[in-house]
């Protein structure tokens, strides 16, 4: 498929996309082993951008019994390969950004590059929702979504020359599909007629401070931004949305090093959720306006059953 205003991220870079496939398919070969557990697995064709953990969240926050689960993206090495974060108490252990994230929004989660081995040692009584692990072939059984952001559904690109890492052939052989925002170039990507697809678009919802829960209008005027994540072009878009006037503005790699962060600064809540709890910044809370989310529920309820 082909879209026309998404393109390529580094053109030059062509002739290792084969050694990258390569060697991405010798790594899966490797992975052996599954669990005979019910899981759902939310995962993406790209690498970061789309939405995946927006929608993992979404669906703990409304399946019984539920446990996140990822692997812990950049988090600090000090401390056991599988952490337990409990919304009820502070980690030991560094979890990474997206799951503290969620673990401050009241949910259980775990860490561990071994996805499989957090399923095992998850609460025999929990469902597993799994964020990431697409193609991890030992997570084959479970419930599969794939998330595809659409402004950029085709990630601009195979690795390394953009930053897709499945084929889109990958849609055939999952549960669900999960668009998050608009897709304006639908009509010219074939998306499989046999699998469902469900619809999100994100909005801002209030602003977190030291724990607390604000409404929008808290935070007004001019801001101090920093930000760290795949799209901050959209952080910033969704702050000029609200009014606010963009002082100065950070970016760094997506989960990379915030450096320096001064009160009264501007972030995103994945950003924030490297910072202590009591922080005095100012974090923006997004919440999902899902289309379709009450049959998938349905299904993953079936499937689990």
């Amino acid at each position: 498929p082909i879209c026309n205003p998404e393109t390529h991220r580094f053109r030059s870079l062509w002739p290792l996309v084969p050694v990258w496939k390569s060697m991405t398919w010798l790594i899966r070969s490797l992975q052996t082993g599954k669990s005979e557990r019910s899981f759902v697995v939310v995962g993406g064709l790209v690498n970061g951008g789309a939405g995946r953990t927006p929608a993992t969240a979404w669906l703990a926050e409304r399946l019984a019994h539920a446990q996140v689960i990822s692997s812990g993206y950049r988090r600090r090495n000090l401390g056991p390969n599988i952490r337990f974060g409990h919304p009820d108490a502070d980690p030991v252990h560094d979890l990474g950004d997206e799951l503290e994230m969620i673990r401050r929004r009241g949910l259980p989660v775990i860490s561990a590059p071994n996805r499989v081995q957090a399923i095992d040692q998850s609460h025999p009584n929990c469902l597993p929702i799994i964020d990431g692990g697409l193609g991890d072939p030992r997570l084959r059984n479970g419930f599969r979504i794939a998330c595809i952001d659409g402004q950029t559904p085709l990630g601009r690109g195979p690795f390394p020359v953009g930053h897709r890492r499945l084929p889109w052939s990958t849609l055939h052989q999952v549960n669900a599909i999960w668009i998050t925002g608009p897709m304006p170039e639908l009509e010219s990507l074939s998306l499989p007629q046999h699998v469902p697809v469900v619809r999100s678009i994100m909005r801002p919802a209030g602003w977190l401070h030291r724990g607390k829960l604000y409404p929008l209008d808290a935070v007004q005027g001019a801001v101090d931004v920093v930000v760290g994540i795949a799209n901050p072009e959209r952080f910033v878009s969704a702050l000029s949305d609200l009014g606010l006037h963009v002082r100065t503005l950070r970016m760094t790699g997506d989960h990379a090093p915030l450096g320096p962060v001064e009160p009264h600064t501007v972030l995103t809540e994945k950003d924030a959720a490297r910072l202590p709890i009591d922080a005095d910044v100012w974090a923006l809370r997004m919440e999902l306006d899902v289309d379709g989310g009450e049959a998938l529920l349905e299904q993953i309820a079936e499937h689990s059953g």
